[in-house]
């Protein structure tokens, strides 16, 4: 599939692993780069969940609030691709569900 004409730039952002000291801030940096960064129109995974060990919950709200964080003058329309209805709900929800 041909996504160029919606999407004009693929950004890789390595999560840390939450064991890693400041691992929660490091994990919303990742965030807030890519979204500065990012064109009108962004896809994510929920990053930081998973293998790099950080809940459906902590991963989304740290998402949440690195959403907060920027300001970036421009609209911005995010689609959170998840793998689990019950991970959309968390997204959904902004982290505060348990998972």
């Amino acid at each position: 599939h041909d996504l160029s004409p919606i999407f004009s730039k693929l950004i890789h952002t390595p999560p840390p692993f939450k064991d890693d000291d400041g691992s929660r801030e490091l994990l919303g940096k990742c965030y807030e780069s890519a979204l500065m960064i990012s064109g009108d129109a962004v896809v994510t995974p929920l990053i930081g969940s998973g293998c790099r060990g950080f809940t459906y919950a902590e991963a989304a709200e740290v998402f949440w609030s690195a959403m907060h964080q920027i300001d970036s003058g421009k609209e911005l329309h995010v689609m959170m691709c998840v793998n689990d209805e019950r991970v959309g709900e968390v997204v959904l929800d902004g982290g505060s569900s348990s998972d």
